[in-house]
């Protein structure tokens, strides 16, 4: 089963940063869609995959690819 989110270091080493960078960018709402939470005196960190790859392509972008997809699997049901 494939993994819905990427650990602080797999962040770090897709974005060519450290991982205190990472954690930075995070915290100061740098990346959309990623969220961290204060736990007692640690840190837990969300990075969800689609966030992550959208922030790296340049913002907003959409895999137009996965939205084709999407789209053709679900012709079917008369979305369009």
């Amino acid at each position: 089963m494939e993994k819905n989110g990427y650990t602080v270091a797999e962040a770090a080493q897709l974005m060519g940063c450290t991982v205190q960078a990472v954690r930075e960018q995070i915290k100061a709402n740098k990346i959309n869609g990623c969220s961290c939470v204060k736990k007692g005196k640690n840190w837990s960190y969300y990075i969800p995959k689609m966030a992550l790859d959208n922030y790296i392509k340049g913002g907003n972008s959409l895999d137009i690819l996965k939205v084709l997809s999407y789209w053709n699997l679900n012709k079917s049901k008369n979305f369009f």
